[in-house]
């Protein structure tokens, strides 16, 4: 797996990008905030992600505005971020396929099944789900998400984990991938530095692998609300009430396990 550089910042990045290319070079992406979640920053607008897209950057975006009563909601709580995430890029005109971020602070309630809700929600849509969190946070937040269902292998995570006294980047290097458990192959971007350039921009690297800039098309095929259907009845968490389209959907899409269960396919 190759990685470039990443930088993301709470102000427009029309305002840095001749500053940042300057002293790093041009980055691979630009992570820009939904919202107003984070106190202080400025979120992304169309004309920004027309800029930043017209200059061949990629624009993974991060939705800061989740609710900390969506996060313990299970499912439903995840499809409810998913949405409101997903009005959000549409409005500022984010392509699909872009990679869609949740940050969820260091230290917050989660619960394994807001996992596979926001998930689903991001991949129906067509595009990329992720989180971003802290490396002390990760391990927790990827065991019980994991515990739900297996499709939620397709999230991908941003970890933090800031090298001490990171506070310069000189064009052309990157630090080596070496952060705790570096080898796990689901962690897409490391933020290595923070408040870099005078507390203008943190600094990351991001994968290059094609496979993160790009949906299955079995998801990207169908709008959000159509991944209600999938899991509704696996594990115990409470799903919410069935709807006839979400029945509709679940038979579609596990037509193949329930004629199992019904004793009509091998």
């Amino acid at each position: 797996m190759s990685y470039a550089l990443m930088v993301d910042s709470a102000d427009d990045s029309r305002a840095l990008y001749d500053r940042v290319t300057s002293a790093v070079g041009k980055p691979y992406a630009w992570a820009r905030y939904l919202g107003n979640g984070r106190v202080g920053a400025t979120p992304i607008t169309a004309d920004e992600a027309k800029f930043l897209f017209g200059n061949g950057v990629k624009i993974p975006i991060i939705y800061n505005n989740v609710l900390d009563a969506d996060l313990v909601n299970g499912y439903q709580g995840g499809l409810a971020s998913g949405k409101q995430a997903l009005d959000l890029a549409e409005a500022v005109g984010v392509q699909r396929g872009s990679v869609l971020i949740c940050d969820i602070e260091q230290g917050k309630s989660v619960v394994g099944w807001w996992f596979a809700g926001w998930t689903y929600a991001v991949l129906a849509a067509g595009f990329v789900p992720a989180v971003y969190c802290s490396f002390a946070d990760y391990p927790r937040y990827k065991s019980i998400g994991a515990n739900t269902m297996p499709e939620v292998s397709q999230l991908t995570w941003w970890i933090a984990e800031w090298y001490a006294k990171t506070t310069q980047y000189n064009s052309g290097f990157l630090p080596q991938w070496n952060f705790p458990n570096a080898a796990d192959k689901d962690v897409f971007a490391w933020q290595f530095a923070g408040n870099t350039m005078e507390g203008a921009v943190d600094l990351s690297m991001i994968s290059t692998d094609a496979k993160l800039w790009s949906v299955a098309g079995d998801y990207a095929a169908g709008p959000w609300d159509t991944a209600v259907g999938i899991g509704m009845f696996d594990g115990s968490d409470p799903q919410g009430p069935v709807t006839r389209e979400m029945f509709a959907y679940l038979l579609v899409a596990r037509r193949t396990q329930i004629l199992k269960l019904l004793g009509l396919s091998s």
